[in-house]
C-alpha cells in the first residue's frame, strides 16, 4: 500500500506544520508534570527531537556565582555534563549574558566557542527567560556544519518560551513542598526536644536532627562558659573521637565571636581559606569544607552557637539560613529551660542540705543538754570516793544506756536526712 505522498515527501510548508504539530504534542507531555527533573528531561528530549541534533543540554544559570549549571544533557559523557562554564564563556555563556539566541553554522569560525567535543560543528542556543530575566539556556549541537536553520531557531525559541513557565511552576511546587516538609520537621523536632528536661538529651537531639534537616556531615553545639571567655563543645553529631575530645575554644580567637556579639550568622563557603589556621586544621582533619553558624538565644541572651558543616563546598542559601535560625531559636528555648530546671533542682538540693544542717545543729544543742545530765550523775558517783554499790552500778548502767540511745537516735536522724 502506497503511503500518502505528503507523508512520503512532504513539501516545505507541510514539513513545517508537522514539526509544529510535533512540538505541540511534546509540549503537552511537558506540561503534564510538576516534577522538575521529569520536566527538564522532557524539554531536552523535545529540543533534540525537533531539531535533529546530535547533542543537547539544558542549562540553568547560577547568577549569584555567575556559573552555568548543566541540569540535563543528551549525547555527552558524564564528565562533560559535569563541566561548569562561567556566564559569558562560550556560546552558551554569551547567550546567558546577553539574553539573545544565536545560531553558529560552523563553530570553528566563531571565537566565542569553547571546544567541548572535537566532533561538534554546529551549535544553536536560545535563552530561557522568565519575566524578562534569563534563567537558563537551551542548547543543541550537531556533528554536521550548517545543520540548523532559522526554522530550527524559531522552533527552539518557542519551546524555550513555553517550557520556562513549566520549569518555574516546578520550582514553585518543589519550594512549597519543601517548606511544608521543613515546617513539619520543625513541629516534630519542637515536640521532641520539649518532651524532656534532661539537658544532655536535648543537646543530643538538637545536633542529630539539625544534621538530618541540613543533610550535614557534622553538626555541633558550643555553649559559652560561665566566665564568658570560652566556647565549650557540648554535643556533636558526626565527627571523629579527636573532634569530640577537643578542648574549649577561646571566644576571642574563634571565628564564632562575631556570631555571639552581633547575633548574626556566619557563612563560610571555603573554611580552608577563610577561617583561622587552627580552626582550618580541625576542619581539614574532619574533611569539612563549608560552615553555617547561627546563635542560640535564650531569654534574650546568647548562650552559644549551633554549627552546621558540609563535606563539600557549599554556598548556604537564605532559605537554609532562615531554617537554621528558626531551628536554633526553638532549640535555645529548650536548652535554656533545661538549664533553668537543673539550676532550680540544684538550689533546692542546696536548700534541703542547709535545712538538714540547721536541724542537725539544733538537735545537737538539745542532745548536749540531754547527755550532760547523765554524765553529771555518773561523775558525782565516781567523785564521791565511796565504793559503788549495786544501786550505783545500776544507775550508771541506766544513764549509759540512755546516752547510747540518744546518740543512736541522732545518727538515725542524720542518716535519714
Amino acid at each position: 500500500m502506497l503511503k500518502n505522498p505528503i507523508e512520503q515527501n512532504p513539501s516545505g510548508v507541510d514539513r513545517t506544520m508537522q514539526r509544529y504539530r510535533m512540538l505541540y504534542e511534546l509540549f503537552h507531555s511537558i506540561t503534564s508534570t510538576l516534577e522538575p527533573q521529569t520536566a527538564l528531561n522532557l524539554i531536552i528530549d523535545a529540543a533534540v527531537k525537533i531539531t535533529g541534533a546530535t547533542y543537547g543540554s539544558l542549562i540553568l544559570i547560577d547568577w549569584e556565582n555567575k556559573l552555568l549549571n548543566i541540569e540535563v544533557s543528551r549525547g555527552f559523557m558524564k564528565s562533560i555534563s559535569n563541566m561548569k562554564l562561567a556566564v559569558g564563556e562560550g556560546i552558551t555563556g554569551w547567550v546567558a549574558e546577553h539574553g539573545e539566541p544565536i545560531l553558529v553554522p560552523d563553530v570553528s569560525r566563531d571565537d566565542r566557542y569553547v571546544t567541548i567535543l572535537d566532533a561538534i560543528r554546529c551549535e544553536l542556543a536560545v535563552p530561557m527567560k522568565l519575566k524578562g530575566k534569563t534563567i537558563g539556556v537551551l542548547n543543541v549541537d550537531s556533528t554536521r556544519p550548517n545543520a540548523f536553520t532559522d526554522e530550527d531557531l524559531d522552533l527552539l525559541t518557542l519551546l524555550s518560551k513555553q517550557s520556562v513557565q513549566v520549569i518555574e511552576n516546578g520550582r514553585v511546587h518543589t519550594k512549597a513542598q519543601r517548606k511544608v516538609d521543613e515546617l513539619s520537621s520543625l513541629i516534630n523536632i519542637n515536640k521532641a526536644i520539649l518532651s524532656t528536661l534532661d539537658s544532655e538529651e536535648i543537646l543530643r537531639q538538637v545536633v542529630q536532627r539539625a544534621a538530618i534537616l541540613m543533610d550535614a556531615a557534622l553538626c555541633s553545639i558550643m555553649l559559652i562558659s560561665e566566665d564568658g571567655e570560652e566556647l565549650v563543645l557540648k554535643a556533636h553529631h558526626g565527627g571523629s573521637a579527636e573532634y569530640a575530645a577537643r578542648p574549649p575554644m577561646l571566644l576571642a580567637e574563634s571565628p564564632f565571636e562575631q556570631v555571639i556579639y552581633t547575633r548574626g550568622t556566619l557563612k563560610i563557603e571555603d573554611i580552608g581559606s577563610h577561617a583561622g589556621q587552627g580552626f582550618a586544621n580541625i576542619a581539614q582533619n574532619e574533611h569539612l569544607k563549608s560552615l553555617l553558624s547561627v546563635p542560640l538565644i535564650g531569654r534574650d541572651r546568647v548562650i552559644g552557637v549551633l554549627n552546621t558543616y558540609k563535606s563539600q563546598r557549599h554556598r548556604f542559601t537564605d532559605d537554609q539560613t532562615m531554617l537554621m535560625k528558626t531551628f536554633a531559636d526553638l532549640s535555645a528555648i529548650a536548652i535554656d529551660n533545661a538549664q533553668l530546671y537543673e539550676t532550680m533542682f540544684t538550689l533546692e538540693e542546696q536548700a534541703r542540705h542547709t535545712e538538714r544542717l540547721t536541724s542537725v545543729g539544733e538537735l545537737a544543742v538539745s542532745i548536749a543538754h540531754e547527755i550532760r545530765n547523765p554524765l553529771t550523775i555518773i561523775k558525782m558517783l565516781f567523785e564521791s570516793g565511796e565504793n559503788l554499790n549495786d544501786r550505783d552500778r545500776e544507775v550508771i548502767s541506766e544513764e549509759l544506756h540512755r546516752m547510747n540511745k540518744i546518740i543512736t537516735n541522732l545518727l538515725d536522724f542524720t542518716r535519714s536526712k
